[in-house]
């Protein structure tokens, strides 16, 4: 019965994965599909800041920017709803 049980989880497993996937391939190919078609008006919008040798307030703007794209980016693609990763922590300001 236990192994029964272990190939039924198996194979639903194998279905629920390939489900899965194709979930996330669909958007990101439609995602890549537009690449370049919605351009900022000004080019530099898109820039993240180097803070490179910078002060704190500077690695603190690049940071936010990253958090700010990557939470976009969960919020298109992340059926769940979530908005930011929960390893991210506070935010800098």
């Amino acid at each position: 019965e236990g192994d029964k049980q272990l190939l039924t989880f198996a194979r639903q497993s194998v279905a629920a994965a390939a489900a899965t996937l194709a979930g996330v391939i669909e958007p990101v190919a439609a995602a890549a599909g537009v690449r370049g078609a919605h351009l900022p008006g000004d080019p530099t919008a898109d820039d993240i800041p180097d803070p490179y040798g910078g002060n704190d307030a500077r690695y603190a703007k690049a940071w936010n920017s990253l958090v700010d794209a990557t939470s976009v980016i969960l919020t298109a693609f992340c059926p769940v709803g979530s908005t930011i990763l929960p390893s991210v922590g506070a935010r800098s300001r």
